[in-house]
């Protein structure tokens, strides 16, 4: 018979991560997907840790206060990234709104030159009307009298 091993035990083993599993290890029922992607978007990622690198390569700005501290910091930080984030999602938005109209603008006036174009033309070829009567009278006198 194999061994249970503490660390391979999800229900015994409070270090293992919910994410990781898949199983709440308070109740040891399967989590679902959405369940999972929220806690893997809470987690945050140290570099330095990662890559065991110093804290001053790391490139972390949080303060150690803003982490483990001071909640009503962490409130503030989370809360001034996401005022962050929609302000630049809105400049975006703005930025590729006025394109649009000004490529509807550049498309509006290629079309009127184009149907000023298009009416110089038929203006020019409206002219010639009357002188081909005029040359083709003679030519069809003849061909009616054959």
């Amino acid at each position: 018979m194999a061994k249970t091993d503490a660390f391979f035990n999800i229900n015994k083993n409070p270090n293992v991560d919910a994410a990781e599993t898949g199983t709440d290890p308070a109740t040891g029922r399967y989590l679902s997907n959405e369940e999972r992607k929220a806690i893997f978007k809470k987690r945050k990622i140290n570099a330095g840790k990662v890559f065991n690198r110093s804290s001053g390569q790391s490139g972390d700005t949080t303060t150690e206060t803003g982490k483990k501290g001071n909640p009503i910091l962490n409130s503030l930080n989370t809360v001034r990234e996401k005022v962050l984030s929609i302000s630049s999602f809105l400049a975006d938005q703005a930025k590729s709104k006025a394109k649009a109209a000004k490529e509807r603008v550049r498309k509006f006036q290629l079309k009127r030159e184009e149907d000023k174009k298009k009416k110089e033309e038929e203006g020019l070829e409206g002219a010639d009307k009357p002188i081909e009567n005029k040359l083709l009278n003679p030519v069809e006198k003849v061909g009616q009298r054959a």
